[in-house]
Protein backbone atom coordinates (compact mmCIF):
# COMPACT_ATOMS: atom_id res chain seq x y z
CA UNK A 1 0.00 0.00 0.00
CA UNK A 2 2.81 2.39 0.89
CA UNK A 3 4.43 1.75 -2.50
CA UNK A 4 1.19 2.66 -4.26
CA UNK A 5 0.95 5.90 -2.29
CA UNK A 6 4.62 6.66 -3.01
CA UNK A 7 4.16 6.04 -6.74
CA UNK A 8 1.04 8.26 -6.75
CA UNK A 9 2.89 11.08 -4.97
CA UNK A 10 5.85 10.80 -7.35
CA UNK A 11 3.67 10.84 -10.46
CA UNK A 12 1.75 13.81 -9.08
CA UNK A 13 5.00 15.66 -8.33
CA UNK A 14 6.25 15.11 -11.89
CA UNK A 15 2.93 16.28 -13.32
CA UNK A 16 2.80 19.28 -10.99
CA UNK A 17 6.34 20.30 -11.92
CA UNK A 18 5.56 20.18 -15.63
CA UNK A 19 2.29 22.01 -15.03
CA UNK A 20 4.06 24.76 -13.07
CA UNK A 21 6.14 25.67 -16.11
CA UNK A 22 3.29 27.62 -17.70
CA UNK A 23 2.07 30.96 -16.40
CA UNK A 24 -1.00 31.15 -14.16
CA UNK A 25 -2.76 33.36 -16.71
CA UNK A 26 -2.21 30.89 -19.55
CA UNK A 27 -3.38 27.98 -17.41
CA UNK A 28 -6.56 29.78 -16.33
CA UNK A 29 -7.57 30.37 -19.95
CA UNK A 30 -6.80 26.93 -21.39
CA UNK A 31 -7.68 24.36 -18.72
CA UNK A 32 -10.81 22.35 -19.42
CA UNK A 33 -10.42 19.41 -16.98
CA UNK A 34 -11.74 19.12 -13.44
CA UNK A 35 -10.42 18.37 -9.97
CA UNK A 36 -13.90 17.29 -8.91
CA UNK A 37 -13.94 15.58 -5.52
CA UNK A 38 -10.68 17.05 -4.17
CA UNK A 39 -11.23 17.97 -0.52
CA UNK A 40 -10.48 21.62 0.19
CA UNK A 41 -11.06 23.83 3.22
CA UNK A 42 -11.78 27.51 3.61
CA UNK A 43 -9.21 27.92 6.39
CA UNK A 44 -5.98 26.24 7.42
CA UNK A 45 -7.23 25.30 10.89
CA UNK A 46 -9.99 23.10 9.42
CA UNK A 47 -7.61 21.36 7.01
CA UNK A 48 -5.01 20.72 9.73
CA UNK A 49 -7.78 19.23 11.91
CA UNK A 50 -8.72 16.92 9.05
CA UNK A 51 -5.07 16.01 8.33
CA UNK A 52 -4.33 15.14 11.97
CA UNK A 53 -7.27 12.71 12.18
CA UNK A 54 -6.19 10.52 9.25
CA UNK A 55 -6.18 6.78 9.88
CA UNK A 56 -2.91 4.78 9.86
CA UNK A 57 -3.68 3.85 6.22
CA UNK A 58 -3.77 7.60 5.36
CA UNK A 59 -7.56 7.62 4.84
CA UNK A 60 -9.55 10.61 6.01
CA UNK A 61 -11.61 10.29 9.17
CA UNK A 62 -15.08 10.42 7.63
CA UNK A 63 -16.79 11.52 10.87
CA UNK A 64 -14.54 14.58 11.09
CA UNK A 65 -14.90 15.25 7.36
CA UNK A 66 -18.72 15.15 7.57
CA UNK A 67 -18.65 17.48 10.59
CA UNK A 68 -16.41 19.95 8.72
CA UNK A 69 -18.66 19.71 5.63
CA UNK A 70 -21.77 20.38 7.72
CA UNK A 71 -20.15 23.46 9.26
CA UNK A 72 -19.14 24.68 5.79
CA UNK A 73 -15.43 24.68 6.62
CA UNK A 74 -14.47 21.93 4.13
CA UNK A 75 -16.05 20.47 1.02
CA UNK A 76 -15.33 18.41 -2.07
CA UNK A 77 -14.63 20.58 -5.10
CA UNK A 78 -17.52 20.40 -7.57
CA UNK A 79 -17.21 19.73 -11.31
CA UNK A 80 -15.54 22.59 -13.15
CA UNK A 81 -13.36 23.73 -10.24
CA UNK A 82 -9.65 23.39 -11.01
CA UNK A 83 -6.57 23.43 -8.82
CA UNK A 84 -4.17 25.79 -10.59
CA UNK A 85 -1.35 25.85 -8.09
CA UNK A 86 -0.37 24.21 -4.80
CA UNK A 87 2.36 25.30 -2.43
CA UNK A 88 3.29 22.73 0.20
CA UNK A 89 4.55 23.82 3.61
CA UNK A 90 8.19 22.99 4.41
CA UNK A 91 8.74 19.27 5.14
CA UNK A 92 9.29 19.91 8.85
CA UNK A 93 5.94 21.75 9.11
CA UNK A 94 3.64 19.41 7.16
CA UNK A 95 1.97 18.06 10.30
CA UNK A 96 1.02 21.55 11.47
CA UNK A 97 0.36 23.44 8.22
CA UNK A 98 -1.75 22.76 5.14
CA UNK A 99 -0.87 23.32 1.50
CA UNK A 100 -1.90 26.67 0.04
CA UNK A 101 -4.05 26.09 -3.04
CA UNK A 102 -5.06 28.39 -5.88
CA UNK A 103 -8.38 27.18 -7.26
CA UNK A 104 -10.26 28.41 -10.32
CA UNK A 105 -14.03 28.39 -9.88
CA UNK A 106 -16.61 29.40 -12.48
CA UNK A 107 -16.75 32.75 -10.62
CA UNK A 108 -13.01 33.42 -10.50
CA UNK A 109 -9.81 32.39 -8.74
CA UNK A 110 -9.79 31.79 -4.97
CA UNK A 111 -7.21 30.73 -2.38
CA UNK A 112 -7.94 27.72 -0.18
CA UNK A 113 -6.17 25.03 1.84
CA UNK A 114 -5.55 21.36 1.14
CA UNK A 115 -3.40 18.43 2.20
CA UNK A 116 0.33 18.69 1.55
CA UNK A 117 1.24 16.56 -1.44
CA UNK A 118 4.63 15.58 -0.09
CA UNK A 119 3.27 14.09 3.16
CA UNK A 120 3.56 10.43 4.16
Amino acid sequence: MRQIVTMYVLSFAITATAFAQTSLHDRAEHITGSDEGTIVCKNEKAMVTLMKTRTPMMALNLDILHRLEESGDCFAMPRGWLMLEAQDPPLDQQEDHAAKLVVRTPDGIVHMWGMPFGGD
